[in-house]
């Protein structure tokens, strides 16, 4: 009974035939936008252009918009579906016109950053060159959100979240800036990425359609199905399993950096020992260290470097120079550290000189505002008399832009005897006096 109860929920929950659309229908959308010519043409241009100008200027909005208005997801689509109702023609049209799209985009992609005057290659397009496991989760998870979304009566915003999500357009131009520029590793690397894509895309169509149900246009006999079947796996394991060793570098990169800063602030840092700079470098497994504080000597050193281990560090190169005692350096790496602390690192010295400016000028009102309130009391008590409550304070008048205007000075007084009047006026005249102060405020309980 409970189980019946859960199928039961499990299948209005999970029900794809709700809000579907024709099936025929379907077939037409993707049919529709598989071919390349006219607007889908020029789209595409256009597309190519606004990606190659995002990955040159480093800009992520720019290659999202890129992203949103290509075109490519329909002949890639079209041959999931094509291979799932056993429509080889469909197949064979889809196939060509990716093959026609990839061509245009890399001559487009290679004209433009042959011309171009900025040739770095930035973190936007460097991420398209090193493809991991996690880009064929995407890939995989995009493409199903797009199918099912695609076959869906209204159209939802799904279709234009997988195009930013499984990224086909910018693979294809970091490859026209790896033929640009002649970098084979970047060529290669992002076709790999483009690649991941649009195969887990086709793979992900032809599931959807086949959990439809769609009508195929042949008949397959089941030894062919197996054959099919057999080298889609084939094909899935050969993809996925390079991605698992790029996935398993990274993440051990990543590791090494997190220990690495946790060995220098546990390690390194101190009340009387400061570091300039570092840099890490988790690829070549090394770390090399800016101090400057107190001498630490060759034992201390090797001490603090032996601690490796207990980090998993194990086998680091860890480098560490002091800023004081440079005469033992490598010229060469310490002119290279100094140069970070001083250009790497502007940006936070110019923040810490505007902090230092800020506390000074704040330290100057401060002074400004203090009082010798012993002193007036005294004072007070020998000119006019003895109060059961004194308080005086110093305070800045602003006017409505929050400018300061003017100094007051605030004097609050409550006389011992009662129904004992005080003379405010000569008060105030004294207070003013006292304090060199132009305006002042008596105030008698």
């Amino acid at each position: 009974m409970l189980a019946s109860e859960i199928r039961r929920i499990l299948k209005y929950r999970f029900n794809l035939d709700e809000d579907a659309a024709e099936e025929q229908e379907i077939i037409d959308g993707i049919k529709k936008a598989v071919e390349f010519k006219g607007v889908n043409l020029w789209t595409l241009i256009f597309a190519i252009f606004i990606a190659s100008i995002g990955l040159n200027i480093n800009s992520t909005a720019v290659i999202i918009g890129a992203m949103l208005i290509s075109p490519l997801m329909g002949p890639i689509m079209g041959i999931g579906l094509g291979s799932a109702i056993y429509d080889i023609d469909l197949v064979k049209k889809s196939f060509k016109n990716l093959l026609f799209a990839i061509i245009i985009a890399l001559i487009t992609s290679s004209l433009y950053f042959l011309i171009s005057p900025l040739n770095e290659a930035k973190s936007e397009l460097l991420a398209r060159t090193n493809p991991t496991i996690w880009d064929v989760l995407i890939a995989l998870f995009g493409g199903l959100s797009g199918i099912i979304a695609g076959s869906r009566k209204n159209i939802s915003n799904a279709i234009p979240g997988v195009a930013i999500a499984t990224a086909l357009m910018p693979p294809l131009c970091t490859a026209g800036y790896g033929v640009a520029t002649g970098n084979v590793s970047y060529i290669f690397g992002a076709f790999y990425l483009f690649i991941i894509n649009c195969f887990f895309i086709c793979l992900t169509t032809y599931w959807v359609i086949k959990l439809l149900k769609f009508k195929t246009v042949e008949i397959i006999n089941e030894e062919r199905k197996t054959k099919i079947k057999r080298i889609v796996f084939a094909v899935t394991f050969l993809l996925i399993l390079p991605t698992v060793y790029f996935g398993y570098i990274m993440v051990n990169q990543e590791l090494f950096v997190k220990n690495a800063n946790e060995f220098v602030n546990k390690e390194i840092i101190s009340d009387s020992l400061y570091v300039l700079t570092k840099r890490i470098d988790p690829v070549n497994k090394k770390i090399d260290l800016l101090i400057y504080g107190e001498s630490l000597e060759e034992i201390e050193i090797n001490r603090i470097i032996n601690k490796r281990n207990n980090y998993n560090l194990t086998g680091a190169a860890i480098n560490i120079m002091s800023a004081r005692e440079n005469k033992s350096m490598e010229q060469q790496n310490y002119s290279k550290l100094m140069e970070d602390v001083f250009y790497s690192n502007k940006l936070s010295l110019f923040q810490k000189d505007s902090m230092i400016n800020q506390l000074k000028t704040e330290r100057k009102k401060a002074e400004r505002l203090k009082m010798d309130e012993k002193g007036l009391l005294n004072e007070f008590t020998v000119l006019f008399d003895e109060p059961a409550r004194f308080s005086v304070s110093k305070t800045l008048i602003f006017d409505a832009q929050f400018k300061t205007v003017d100094t007051l000075v605030l004097l609050f007084v409550k006389p011992k005897a009662e129904k004992k009047e005080l003379p405010i006026e000569k008060i105030e005249a004294w207070l003013a006096t006292r304090t060199k102060t132009k305006k002042t405020k008596v105030v008698i309980e």
